[in-house]
């Protein structure tokens, strides 16, 4: 049945190209560079010149060390197809999208038994157009997600099982995959974040002589979430306590949030301005809320409204998933709860982790946890279902009692 998500390739690639492809403002940004890169190498004076030039025009404030693979990919492109670079991103585009589904229906299938899971699951991820969107533009989105889903695979793999070397073999894997998606886009910190207290919790549960409880991770993860929105509001009140190199772009988030700026470009989710320490705590806090939004003054009335009716019932259903397995719920147990729980923390942590820097406009901050919580939504619907069927069965002896 996963295999079937390879199929979904061509579905990928023909929206790519009928509804794009869409040269963004940082995909012809970083495509300029990248040009720069394949003409003069990477550190070339020629290159920090055109790069001095892109940050002067694009105030581009991050270290561009962050996206040096996305470069070497966008300079690869330009070099072996020339003008066609685009149409090479969107192929690439649609592979990595389908490889995403296939990794998410293997872990779906390994969690969930029976065939309704993986349909769901496959269903859920293409039916979301918040998703399906960045198969059409020239962004690092579709590979990121492919990143993610892959090091959530591995993790899992790593975790479920005996101690030993082939477990500790996906684990330190998952690590340094992670780890290098810092050198593809620098929101794949929070990514590289867990994959490492992953590995460290997993690391002392054996120095102690004990069996990792993937339950009491996820929920010391959990917990410890909130604990960043006060930690960050001070570090943003103050951005000089950070490294030179981090600075400059913390201190642009200074500023957003000084102004009162929850999601980049939405003035409708705009605060009050404030510069003192509860404010910036509160904004965070919207911040960390909004990034699961999905209604914007801006989208089309039939935008809202195909978002409405795709994300109320699934967060309603993520929402069972993490209530039931937080619980220690029998259905949830059944269905691979604990495995929930530890991706429901990494889903908080890409929250925690944007309303410290940034919810843009377009909510793509959130797109990488979409596979995820495809996963963790379908585990609430199994569980849903099941609550209904024992419901079902109880009001029918009910009936057939009181005759």
């Amino acid at each position: 049945m996963a295999l079937l998500a390879l199929l979904t390739f061509p579905v990928y690639l023909a929206l790519a190209l009928t509804l794009g492809p869409l040269v963004t403002p940082d995909g012809q940004v970083l495509h300029d560079l990248a040009v720069a890169l394949a003409e003069w190498g990477y550190g070339s004076p020629q290159f920090e010149q055109k790069l001095a030039q892109i940050r002067g025009a694009h105030q581009l404030a991050q270290p561009i060390a962050f996206y040096r693979l996305y470069l070497y990919f966008l300079a690869a492109l330009d070099v072996l197809f020339g003008p066609g670079w685009i149409a090479a991103h969107m192929v690439v585009n649609a592979a990595a999208m389908s490889l995403t589904g296939y990794l998410c229906l293997r872990v779906s299938s390994r969690l969930m038994p029976g065939r309704l899971p993986e349909i769901a699951t496959l269903l859920g991820l293409m039916a979301c157009w918040e998703y399906l969107q960045w198969a059409t533009m020239t962004q690092s989105e579709p590979l990121f997600y492919l990143i993610t889903m892959s090091v959530v695979a591995m993790i899992l793999a790593g975790l479920d099982g005996a101690d030993g070397a082939r477990c500790w073999g996906w684990l330190a894997g998952a690590a340094l995959i992670a780890a290098g998606s810092l050198l593809l886009r620098p929101t794949g910190l929070p990514l590289a974040v867990f994959a490492a207290l992953v590995l460290l919790a997993a690391a002392l549960a054996k120095g102690l002589g004990r069996r990792l409880s993937l339950r009491a991770m996820a929920l010391v993860l959990i917990a410890a979430v909130p604990l960043g929105l006060p930690i960050s509001a001070a570090v943003l009140l103050d951005p000089s306590l950070l490294p030179d190199v981090l600075a400059p772009k913390f201190a642009e988030y200074r500023a957003l949030v000084a102004n009162g700026v929850v999601v980049n470009a939405r003035p409708e989710t705009y605060l009050a301005a404030g510069d003192g320490y509860l404010h910036f705590l509160t904004v965070g806090a919207a911040k960390f809320a909004y990034f699961f939004a999905f209604q914007a003054d801006e989208f089309s009335p039939n935008h809202n409204l195909v978002n409405l009716a795709y994300y109320l019932p699934f967060y309603a259903l993520a929402a069972i998933s993490l209530v039931a397995s937080l619980a220690g719920a029998k259905a949830a147990r059944q269905a691979g709860g604990e495995a929930m729980l530890v991706m429901s923390a990494l889903v908080l942590l890409f929250a925690a982790f944007h309303a410290a820097t940034l919810v843009d406009f377009d909510w793509r901050y959130r797109s990488p946890t979409h596979p995820v919580m495809t996963i963790i939504a379908v585990h609430g619907g199994l569980i849903f279902l099941r609550m209904l069927d024992r419901l079902t069965r109880a009001a029918r002896r009910g009936r057939d009692e009181a005759t």
